[in-house]
């Protein structure tokens, strides 16, 4: 919907900005990841080495490489229920085993962060904490707050 839309592009610039001296690209565009054989995932944000990105290596399906960190955004639902809670896990799940290295879980409804890194405990914080994204610190609330489409939400 127009919220996560509003989000995704506040937080995709915000990023772009923040991470391209040391060398990534931040996508943000519900972007396809072929995991496996009948295993396709939309991701809302994935972030990427400059390398890893090219025309020569472009390809009109789903990218079928793990990007360095994905950010999630849902307006849809409390992350409260058993059955939403065990989707998030296992995307999460599916996206680290496949070789993402941070999974980042912004929800709207409760106002809270679920940050998970490959053998470390999973975290979930809330928007006015502060998150770390591929070595870069910043707390959600305040990013939001800055963007004028964005702004007292």
């Amino acid at each position: 919907g127009m919220l996560q839309g509003l989000i995704i592009d506040t937080l995709t610039s915000y990023l772009k900005l923040a991470l391209a001296q040391q060398g990534y690209r931040v996508l943000g565009l519900e972007m396809g990841l072929h995991i496996d054989k009948n295993n396709n995932f939309s991701l809302d944000i994935a972030i990427f080495p400059h390398t890893a990105l090219s025309l020569q290596n472009a390809s009109l399906g789903y990218i079928n490489f793990p990007p360095k960190a994905v950010i999630e955004v849902d307006t849809k639902a409390d992350p409260g229920t058993a059955e939403q809670m065990d989707y998030y896990h296992t995307k999460t799940q599916s996206l680290l085993d496949f070789g993402v290295g941070e999974v980042l879980w912004i929800f709207t409804h409760s106002r809270k962060i679920m940050y998970a890194r490959g053998n470390q405990p999973w975290i979930i914080v809330n928007w006015a904490d502060e998150v770390a994204i591929l070595g870069h610190h910043m707390v959600i609330s305040d990013v939001l707050a800055d963007d004028p489409a964005t702004a007292g939400f």
